[in-house]
C-alpha cells in the first residue's frame, strides 16, 4: 500500500492559528463597527426645551380632565353630611342651624363651626 503525502504543517501548527485569526476578524469587525456608527446627534437647547414643554402641556391636560380635589372631597363626603338644628330651651331665640358629618357606625357626629356647635341638646335631621 502507498503511502500518502503528508500534508505540510502539523495540526499542532495550525491549531495556533485558529484563534490569531479569530482574534483579527474580531478586531476588525469592530473597528469597522465604530466607524461606521454615528450615533445619536447631541441635545441641544431647543431640545431640552420641547421635551420640557411637552411634559408640562401633557401634565395640564391630565389635571383639567380631573376634577378639583374639593369637588372629590365633596362627593366622598356627601353621604355622610347632617343638618344639624339645635335647640336651647332657656333661650328666647330657640334654635341655631349647623352642619355635621357621621365620622362612625355608631353616630359620632363631627360638629362644623359656629359658636353653638357645643351644644349636646340637637337634633340631626
Amino acid at each position: 500500500m502507498p503511502r500518502r503525502a503528508e500534508r505540510s504543517g502539523s495540526p499542532r501548527r495550525r491549531s495556533r492559528w485558529v484563534p490569531v485569526t479569530l482574534l483579527v476578524v474580531a478586531l476588525a469587525a469592530v473597528g469597522i463597527w465604530r466607524l461606521s456608527e454615528s450615533g445619536p446627534a447631541p441635545l441641544t437647547r431647543a431640545d431640552v426645551d420641547e421635551a420640557v414643554q411637552r411634559g408640562i402641556q401633557g401634565a395640564q391636560q391630565q389635571q383639567a380632565a380631573r376634577p378639583p380635589d374639593a369637588t372629590i372631597a365633596y362627593q366622598t363626603i356627601l353621604p355622610s353630611l347632617v343638618t344639624i338644628i339645635a335647640t336651647d330651651p332657656t333661650s328666647s331665640t330657640g334654635s341655631a342651624l349647623g352642619t355635621g358629618v357621621l365620622v362612625s357606625a355608631d353616630g359620632a357626629i363631627l360638629l362644623v363651626g359656629g359658636k353653638d356647635s357645643q351644644r349636646e341638646d340637637a337634633n340631626v335631621h
